[in-house]
């Protein structure tokens, strides 16, 4: 509904010199000026408003386009700060239904977006006091364990998981849950209706065969590497977690393919239950609602906060929801704003809700139940994904999305870290 709106919108604001403020205004009615209309805009930088203004008289007669100059001020303009401005074409007064300040129209412009950067991870010196290097301990049969002065992070050696993630008292990982890769969504109903999660059920629960669970230590760090046979997908999975004095840990996830072709995946990520007091999402990416890479330009990029309750849209049959585009971070934290914050290499998907993506899947064929039937499980369950698929909607009864919003078949990487935040 959002994404149809936007683009049935009748007036759009076009790019002529940002720098300097020049924008076009089109006014596709055939028959109204914009005479009950004003502009108002905001100039964002890394999600921030830092200043706005308003022009009250819009003379664009109908069918055609004028040109304004926004007046704000791009002095010691910050080449390395995201900047964009954002355009809100309102009602003067109520017209027929319309009631006055109703948002007929908007756009976000980019005024500068640099390129992203590669994370880097290492040792942090803290308070002037010398680095303690983390330790590997090997002596326990079930878990491999890496502590520092404050963090402990273990990994399950039956599979090679990351099992706890401790750090200044805090859980990190739900209790009895674990870190995990995941390729899986719960099926839509675009889905349902070109019967993919029946054809792509390989990647809902593929067998991942431990092959070797290494460590070392690099540069004062540590760094645990778990390499996988799936041999159901014909690939392989390394999972590399460097780990630094102070518990934040990079994470490379790699999936390398054995033959030339294989089937569609529906997403590329990981899975990461976090406690259930965890429920509050402060995030910098597209939002606030729902949207994926067809169904995004209608979901401005900012800042934004919300709970796992809000992320989770319940349509009238369970399916895929809460999943936001184009994230630069995500931080997921308790009421006191302790918790993780997650940045990657490329802007990511995420979500954060409080529903498994078992309790919302039907499985290979669609089940006519409720949103409401499904109970919320006890924890929050944060994704993270590099790629996820689109939602298509050529039809709902045998498109599939278009060949540049599908995951096609072969190697796969994503880099995050993981940084604890108080």
């Amino acid at each position: 509904m959002d994404e149809t709106a936007y683009f049935y919108q009748n007036i759009w604001a076009t790019p002529v010199d940002l720098k300097s403020g020049k924008i076009n205004v089109k006014n596709e009615n055939f028959f109204t000026g914009l005479d009950n209309y004003v502009m108002d805009w905001e100039l964002l930088r890394h999600g921030k408003v830092v200043q706005s203004g308003r022009i009250d008289e819009l003379n664009v007669p109908a069918g055609e386009t004028r040109q304004f100059t926004l007046p704000y001020s791009l002095k010691g303009f910050c080449p390395k700060c995201e900047t964009f401005v954002n355009i809100y074409f309102r009602t003067k007064n109520a017209d027929g239904l319309v009631d006055a300040g109703h948002t007929a129209a908007r756009a976000q412009l980019a005024i500068n977006v640099p390129a992203t950067k590669p994370v880097k991870i290492a040792n942090v010196a803290t308070n002037n006091l010398a680095i303690v290097k983390p330790v590997i301990d090997t002596r326990n049969r079930n878990r491999l364990i890496v502590s520092g002065t404050t963090f402990k992070i273990e990994f399950d050696r039956g599979n090679g998981f990351m099992s706890d993630y401790k750090v200044n008292g805090l859980e990190m990982i739900e209790d009895g849950k674990q870190l995990t890769p995941n390729f899986w969504r719960a099926g839509t109903d675009n889905d349902y209706g070109a019967n993919m999660p029946a054809k792509l059920a390989v990647w809902r629960n593929p067998t991942m065969k431990l092959e070797s669970l290494d460590h070392t230590m690099t540069d004062g760090m540590a760094v645990i590497t778990a390499k996988y046979d799936m041999p159901q997908v014909k690939a392989s999975l390394t999972m590399t977690y460097t780990i630094n004095n102070v518990g934040q840990v990079l994470l490379t996830q790699t999936m390398t393919p054995k033959a030339a072709e294989g089937p569609e995946m529906m997403r590329f990520g990981i899975q990461l239950p976090m406690p259930k007091s965890m429920d509050i999402s402060t995030y910098y990416g597209r939002g606030p609602i729902e949207n994926y890479i067809d169904r995004k330009t209608s979901a401005f990029v900012g800042l934004y906060r919300q709970t796992a309750a809000e992320q989770a849209y319940s349509y009238i049959r369970p399916q895929e929801t809460g999943t936001k585009s184009d994230m630069r971070f995500w931080k997921q934290t308790d009421l006191g704003g302790r918790g993780l914050k997650i940045t990657s290499s490329a802007p990511f998907y995420a979500s954060a809700t409080n529903y498994s993506i078992e309790s919302l899947d039907d499985g290979d064929h669609k089940d006519q139940r409720h949103f409401q039937q499904v109970d919320p499980v006890d924890y929050t369950n944060l994704l993270i994904d590099s790629e996820h698929s689109g939602l298509g909607g050529i039809d709902s009864w045998g498109a599939r999305p278009l060949p540049e919003h599908r995951i096609q078949y072969g190697e796969k990487t994503i880099t995050l870290l993981l940084s604890p935040v108080k």
